[in-house]
C-alpha cells in the first residue's frame, strides 16, 4: 500500500467515524443529560469517534504492513494472542495514526513538487538553437 492509498482509507474512515458518532451523540444528548449546545457536542463526539474509527483503521493497515516481513511463526502466536494483538493494533493506531497521517501527507508534498527535468531543458535548448538559426 502507497502512502496515497493510505491517506485516503484513513481520512475516509475518519470522516465515517465523524458523522456516525456525532449523529449518535447528537441523537441521545438528552438521555446523556449534557449541558452542552447541540453543534460543540456534534463536534466533540464526531472528533472523537473520527479518532477512534480512523485510528483502528490506521493499525490495521500498518500491522498488514508489519506482518508481511513477519515468519510465519510470528504470525501464528498473533493469531493465538488474538486479543492482545488486537488490543496493541487499536493503540498502535490509535496513539500513532495522526503523527503518521502528518508524515505521509508531508512526503506526498514534498514528492509532487515539480522538479525541473532534463527532458524539458533540452526542448528549452532546441527551441532556442531554432529561433537563433
Amino acid at each position: 500500500m502507497n502512502r496515497r492509498e493510505y491517506t485516503i482509507i484513513s481520512s475516509s474512515a475518519f470522516i465515517m467515524g465523524f458523522i456516525i458518532y456525532g449523529i449518535m451523540a447528537t441523537v441521545t444528548k438528552e438521555d446523556l443529560n449534557v449541558s452542552l449546545p447541540h453543534f460543540v457536542f456534534f463536534l466533540k463526539s464526531g472528533l472523537m469517534g473520527g479518532l477512534l474509527l480512523g485510528g483502528i483503521i490506521s493499525g490495521i493497515l500498518l500491522f498488514t504492513a508489519f506482518l508481511k516481513k513477519k515468519s510465519t511463526g510470528f504470525k501464528v502466536l498473533c493469531v493465538v494472542f488474538f486479543p492482545l494483538t488486537f488490543a496493541c493494533i487499536c493503540y498502535v493506531g490509535i496513539l500513532g495514526g495522526i503523527p503518521y497521517y502528518i508524515y505521509n501527507i508531508k512526503m506526498q508534498n514534498k514528492r509532487n513538487k515539480v522538479e525541473p527535468t532534463t527532458e524539458g531543458a533540452d526542448t528549452i535548448n532546441q527551441d532556442q538553437k531554432n529561433q537563433q538559426d
